[in-house]
């Protein structure tokens, strides 16, 4: 698999942010894929079809300096609540460099054995609370609280494992707060531990199904 997707310092709180492993800072945004009648299964062209699928945006950036807001990491966590399967996508978002406080572009691509897909989406940096500290205090920077945008699936599985699909869909974003804060607190080795974390917590009920995707990672 190519890579994906695919979901941002004040020089004080490099120190604060930066766990002990030597991560950037890691952004966690929830949101929907939504195809309103725009797909249809290759393999029934009959329909057009309609189809929403939920997932998780994990971006680890630079924090500061000349490369401020590249991507370093990202991963991407699909999942559907009704049917109780989800599908773990690393390396999916790829940036180039921006001002925080003007727009932010994150791009999302696959190319598997079961097909292409990609979108772009666009948002603007808005002041956020990012890291919680001690006593109360934290840290602030300018980050897209929503991203927008469209793509297009070509004979790609992403709203069902046992489905494929072609055609354009919708894209819908939000900073999760409180993931990011979480996140941005604790220490990790790398976006896969956190992406684990998430999907424990996704899947704490009830009978999931793990949807691989291919090759594996």
């Amino acid at each position: 698999m190519r890579k994906l997707l695919v979901l941002l310092t004040l020089l004080a709180a490099f120190a604060w942010c930066q766990n002990s492993y030597g991560m950037g800072r890691v952004f966690v945004f929830k949101g929907t894929i939504k195809a309103s009648k725009t797909i249809f299964d290759v393999n029934d062209t009959n329909n057009l079809t309609s189809a929403t699928v939920n997932g998780y945006w994990l971006v680890e950036t630079v924090e500061s300096g000349d490369e401020k807001g590249n991507v370093l990491d990202s991963s991407v966590i699909v999942y559907n609540s009704k049917d109780k399967y989800y599908k773990v996508i690393p390396d999916s978002i790829t940036m180039n460099p921006y001002d925080p406080c003007h727009v932010v572009l994150l791009s999302f691509s696959a190319d598997d054995a079961y097909g292409e897909v990609s979108f772009d989406v666009v948002g603007k940096g808005q002041r956020t609370k990012y890291f919680n500290g001690p006593g109360g205090s934290g840290y602030w920077d300018f980050i897209p609280r929503s991203l927008k945008g469209t793509g297009l699936l070509s004979s790609y599985d992403f709203f069902d494992p046992n489905d494929i699909y072609s055609g354009p869909v919708t894209v819908s974003l939000k900073l999760d707060s409180k993931w990011t804060r979480h996140v941005n607190t604790a220490s990790y080795n790398d976006i896969d531990e956190i992406a684990d974390e998430i999907v424990a917590e996704l899947t704490a009920k009830g009978s999931w199904i793990e949807w691989p995707h291919n090759p594996a990672p």
